[in-house]
């Protein structure tokens, strides 16, 4: 009969090695993406996008707000009337 220590010894080992191996090979999977990131960073340009998504949407924000002026005044001339 076999010595049920050394069966447990044996895949205590066996799963060890194979914690140590995978820990590895996500730490390899980590640092490819962090590298990854920062030539990223270095091609796209965030900052200068929201900036000019920023003017189109305030030069349309005040060609509403001057529209609605223009209606506002139109109205109480109407009621005026």
């Amino acid at each position: 009969m076999d010595d049920p220590i050394t069966k447990i010894g044996i895949g205590a080992g066996s799963g060890l090695v194979g914690i140590m191996l995978g820990w590895l090979g996500f730490k390899a999977k980590v640092e490819n993406l962090q590298t990854d990131m920062t030539a990223l960073k270095k091609n796209v340009r965030y900052q200068d996008t929201c900036l000019e998504v920023h003017k189109a949407v305030d030069s349309r924000l005040k060609a509403i707000e001057g529209m609605q002026t223009e209606m506002r005044d139109d109205i109480k001339l109407l009621i005026r009337r």
